[in-house]
This record gives C-alpha cells, structure tokens and sequence, in this order.
C-alpha cells in the first residue's frame, strides 16, 4: 500500500489543504493527515480542535486518516511506511520553483542527495484552490 503523509498544524484548516489532500488521494492507496500539535507555536485551536475541523473538512473522503502527532516528522513517517510527503507551497511564483530546482540540482551536483531517494513534482492549484502543492516521493517515483 501507498502512504503519503500531509503533516501540518492545520490551523485551521483552508480550503487548499482539503484541495491537496482530494488529489493526494487519488495517487495514494493511504493519505495521513498528520496534525502536529505544535505548542511553541501557541495554535488558535488546539489539537483535538483542528483534529476534530480536519475530519469535517475531510469526512467526505474514502481514504484519508487524520491523527495527531507530537514527534519529529522523521520518525512519524518512518513508523508510518510513508513512501512520500505532501506539502503546501503558499503564494509561489515560477521564480521560486525555478529557484528551488536550481538549488536541489546544485545539492545533487555536490553529492548531497546522493543516499536520499527523494524527488519533488510542484504542481500548481485547482482553481480555487488557493495554494500550490509539492508531492514529494521518499523511495522513487510513482
């Protein structure tokens, strides 16, 4: 099975969350919403809140699980056999993609993502979707 893992402090969460993780489910077997409970951040809601908005926001979905999470996201995912992250990019124009594929081509030409299997396909928003999302495999392509 195909695990994507969405963490976040989803607080709360926006229509461009629910757009990314609608089309996350559609290439993934399992999409975990990962709510970080994020103190230091002193959220407007707290954890059991926006657990609670998430799956309001999501309930129409068949394949999406939501819980929350207090460790490094690291060790959530490995425990979680995540094969890939999802993540929100916000108000990103074609020079910041440029920008970020020109860096992660200089990391690769100097060896440093030679032993992580990582990729990252930026694709822009539905309309009306309000953010542009990045799938980010961790063991290849899909």
């Amino acid at each position: 099975m195909r695990t994507i893992v969405y963490p976040g402090t989803f607080d709360p969460i926006t229509n461009g969350h629910v757009d990314l993780v609608e089309r996350a489910c559609r290439l993934f077997d399992h999409v975990v919403v990962a709510i970080a409970s994020s103190d230091r951040k002193r959220p407007l809601f707290t954890l059991q809140e926006r657990i609670t908005l998430c799956e309001a926001a999501l309930g129409h979905t068949r394949n999406v699980e939501i819980i929350g999470f207090d460790i490094l996201v690291v060790k959530f995912l490995r425990d979680r056999r995540a094969c890939a992250v999802l993540r929100g990019l916000r108000a990103v124009s074609e020079n910041a993609v440029l920008n970020a594929n020109y860096l992660l081509a200089k990391l690769r030409q100097l060896g440093v993502l030679e032993h992580l299997p990582l990729e990252i396909v930026a694709r822009a928003s539905t309309p009306g979707g309000g953010t542009h999302g990045s799938l980010s495999p961790a063991g290849g392509r899909y």
